[in-house]
């Protein structure tokens, strides 16, 4: 009598890891990649994370009130107010944001990085007697690469920095530079970049040094705040030129200037007015520039920003204004935001970008 064996036939999580591997790349469709890596623990571990598709960024509204362990995220193309738990912000003291992370504060020694998106935390090493944080950046999203550096400046213009998952800060300061407030700092290329209160530029290679070294350009830039932008591989500094009415916190945004950086031994400064699709978000903590095409309701070659200076120079009532400035005509759009029901709180209003990865 004939004999029937029933060959068990190896299921899809059986499949070799390098298999599976070179079918992962091959998926090109964000929803397929989360279906693929929900499939079992051998599929999710074979496709490397990766994040969502750019979107806008929000505003978050008031960031000292985070310490309440809760926020607003104010989502400007749909004018929607959105209230987000954040539990372990609760007595912690937001000093900036950065890739998606904000950087809470515990205390005058104990530092983290929080993820409001997905409620992710990353502590980060001990930095003793810390008085004062006026700017706070990631070179990378340290949910994507275990590389990422996190960079704080400090009272008197000292520079901090340290690897995410490291257990030391390195600190570096320059005489020269307590005199001119630091106006905004980036990690590009492996280096730091900064920009002084005068328009002048000094980057420090962390390879060889911690030592800042002033760059020699042509000219000095005018305008009374500096931003880093990078964008499409390539470095860019946006000045911002305001005109003040009469009183000291009295302020208004008169218009914008874009230079491409040309790095080399003697560095260049290239205007530009036409950014073409991209999309510019300035603020007090980091910069972003996102293409159009990966947005709704944005408009190419703009600069998007609020104007939340004080308009009373005696109370220093807050009217926060988004603007949108367009390089192109050289001029000023106010949007018309329903954001005056809403307190922003400070005029340190963040932009942020969703970090979630899947």
């Amino acid at each position: 009598m004939s004999q029937f064996f029933k060959v068990a036939k190896p299921g899809w999580s059986s499949l070799p890891p390098e298999i599976l591997e070179e079918i992962s790349v091959r998926v090109r469709n964000f929803s397929d990649h989360v279906r693929f890596r929900s499939v079992c623990s051998s599929w999710r571990s074979a496709a490397r994370p990766r994040r969502l598709p750019p979107r806008a960024p929000f505003l978050i509204m008031a960031p000292y009130e985070l310490s309440n362990g809760s926020g607003d995220l104010f989502c400007v193309s749909s004018q929607k107010l959105h209230h987000v738990d954040i539990p372990s912000a609760v007595s912690k003291q937001c000093n900036g944001s950065s890739r998606g992370w904000l950087f809470l504060r515990h205390n005058t020694s104990s530092l983290s990085l929080l993820n409001p998106f997905t409620r992710a935390e990353i502590q980060l090493p001990t930095l003793h007697n810390i008085a004062f944080i006026s700017k706070a950046v990631l070179s990378s999203d340290p949910s994507l690469d275990p590389e990422s550096m996190a960079l704080l400046v400090l009272q008197y213009n000292t520079l901090a920095f340290c690897r995410v998952g490291g257990d030391q800060w390195t600190i570096t300061h320059d005489l020269e530079w307590s005199l001119q407030r630091i106006e905004d700092i980036m990690f590009y290329k492996g280096n730091i970049y900064v920009v002084r209160q005068n328009g002048r530029l000094a980057y420090c290679d962390l390879s060889h040094s911690t030592t800042l070294s002033v760059i020699p350009y042509i000219r000095i830039l005018q305008g009374q705040k500096f931003y880093f932008v990078e964008s499409c591989g390539g470095l860019y500094l946006v000045t911002r030129h305001m005109l003040f009415d009469g009183f000291p916190f009295r302020a208004r945004t008169v218009g914008f200037g874009v230079f491409r950086i040309e790095l080399g031994d003697r560095w260049k400064l290239f205007p530009v007015d036409d950014m073409k699709d991209c999309v510019l978000f300035v603020g007090p903590n980091q910069s972003i520039c996102l293409a159009t095409k990966d947005l709704n309701g944005f408009d190419g070659n703009c600069i998007y920003f609020v104007e939340d200076y004080a308009v009373d120079g005696y109370v220093c009532d807050i009217e926060p204004k988004i603007c949108k400035y367009r390089l192109d005509e050289d001029n000023i759009e106010e949007l018309q935001h329903d954001v005056n029901r809403f307190f922003f709180g400070s005029p340190e209003s963040q932009w942020i970008i969703p970090s979630v990865t899947v």
